[in-house]
């Protein structure tokens, strides 16, 4: 049966109360939050899910979401023809961030490269978990796609170094 089937129902961005009247009551609102916030560490496990490939035994590692994680992938494919040591992360989860698996990811890594069609919201968090330094943007924001060559050439100018 569809959420709802049958009921009327409304559902808003609100805190509740115990009545399920909107409050903006701290007393009413840290206890809901606390038992949220509970359930995702709770579940943390299943909630983070992520694909790795090649990260074992790379020298740079690739971290990429969404639509951005099929150029990404055919980037380090192309990568590896050319005898590129790179590993790839893919994040299906982004939030909460999958800090134990970018950084267990990166330990032996000299660079990580983080292609997205953002100004860069992914890497900020890989930044925060990597270091600074370590972290290599590729970014587009004008409605149009990375192409697997746009990161490839990425991949080689930080391997090249």
């Amino acid at each position: 049966m569809p959420f709802g089937d049958g009921y009327r129902y409304h559902i808003t961005g609100l805190h509740h109360d115990e009545r399920g009247y909107p409050t903006q009551r701290l007393d009413e609102i840290s206890p809901w939050l606390d038992r949220f916030f509970g359930k995702i560490r709770r579940g943390i496990s299943e909630i983070l899910l992520f694909e790795e490939d090649g990260v074992e035994e790379a020298e740079t590692l690739v971290v990429a979401y969404g639509v951005t994680a099929r150029s990404a992938r055919h980037a380090v494919r192309l990568a590896r023809q050319r005898g590129r040591r790179i590993g790839f992360l893919k994040l299906k989860t982004v939030w909460p961030f999958p800090e134990e698996a970018v950084e267990q990811a990166a330990e032996r890594i000299h660079r990580v490269v983080v292609p997205e069609l953002n100004r860069g919201q992914l890497a900020l968090e890989v930044e925060r978990v990597v270091g600074r330094r370590k972290v290599r943007r590729v970014n587009r924001a004008d409605g149009e796609l990375l192409k697997p060559e746009e990161i490839l050439a990425v991949i080689d100018e930080v391997m090249l170094r």
